[in-house]
């Protein structure tokens, strides 16, 4: 028989749940978020957010936003004479997979009898989640690799939890790895563990917080954040080259549309990083430190 579903879709744009949710992170944690470049233009077009002043004094534009600054093409030519040194150190990684989550209360939904009560669920893309996952095994040691997903449905709960600053609170954390073979996620609250899909199975939230504190308080791994950004393109393109089929396609022609000039070797990791976040549909914070 044929099993009728009544859940209800989120009201609100997965873009401002990732913009406001990464302000956050950015606000209660020492993270910068270089955002992603457009127009074949290989920069930081929209912003850089952070509040640390070294980050915000760095570059002469007189582009000011509120919470950083706007960086137009001419960055490339006057970080070339940069010295590594006057920039914070670059320690960790947070990639982000930002989900837009079905809230479910009636008993005719799938995963209801996993839970017994109203709970919330997205569904998970195969070929973004396996990029993610791979990446994670290569970099866990100095990354995490995590899908967000409000636990609520509403623009009045999302206006009243991003002006109290409790989206962290109320939104739920699971690495990358956990999502591995399976094609939905579903989860009650917060905080709270959550399950995967189809072979119903309970799995552990991050506790996001917890674990970025953890990665800025651990000892540099590279030497200088020049090695960082090469370490961690390098990462990326190990985990493309091992991929097949779409993924491994898309990521190589969003990669020469970067590269259609000479630039150099910085530039080109950014190029590869910035792939891809587009491919896997993922937003990255970069943890600093002294």
């Amino acid at each position: 028989m044929y099993r009728i579903e009544l859940g209800m879709k989120c009201r609100f744009a997965e873009k401002w749940y990732e913009q406001c949710l990464n302000f956050e992170l950015i606000t209660d944690g020492r993270f910068f978020a270089p955002s992603q470049p457009q127009e074949g233009i290989m920069g930081f077009d929209a912003a850089m957010f952070t509040n640390n002043p070294i980050f915000r004094g760095l570059f002469n534009t007189p582009q000011q936003i509120d919470h950083g600054i706007v960086i137009d093409p001419s960055f490339w030519e006057n970080g070339r004479n940069l010295n590594p040194r006057e920039l914070p150190r670059l320690k960790y990684n947070l990639f982000i997979q930002h989900k837009r989550p079905e809230y479910i209360k009636s008993p005719r939904g799938l995963e209801y009898p996993d839970w017994n009560n109203p709970y919330f669920r997205y569904d998970i893309d195969l070929d973004q989640q396996s990029a993610l996952s791979n990446l994670e095994r290569r970099v866990h040691d100095y990354s995490l690799v995590v899908y967000a997903c409000p636990a609520f449905w509403t623009v009045e709960e999302f206006t009243q939890y991003y002006a109290d600053g409790e989206l962290i609170k109320n939104s739920n954390f699971v690495s990358a790895s956990e999502l591995e073979g399976h094609d939905r996620y579903s989860f009650t609250a917060g905080g709270t563990d959550g399950r995967v899909h189809s072979k119903s199975k309970i799995v552990d939230i991050v506790d996001i917080k917890k674990e970025i504190k953890r990665l800025s308080e651990m000892r540099p791994k590279f030497e200088d954040n020049k090695k960082f950004i090469k370490a961690l393109a390098n990462a990326v393109s190990d985990t493309i080259n091992e991929m097949e089929g779409s993924v491994h396609e898309n990521f190589y022609t969003l990669l020469s549309r970067f590269k259609q000039s000479e630039r150099n070797e910085i530039e080109n990791s950014l190029a590869t990083i910035f792939s891809f976040l587009l491919i896997s549909n993922s937003s990255l914070l970069i943890g600093y430190g002294k």
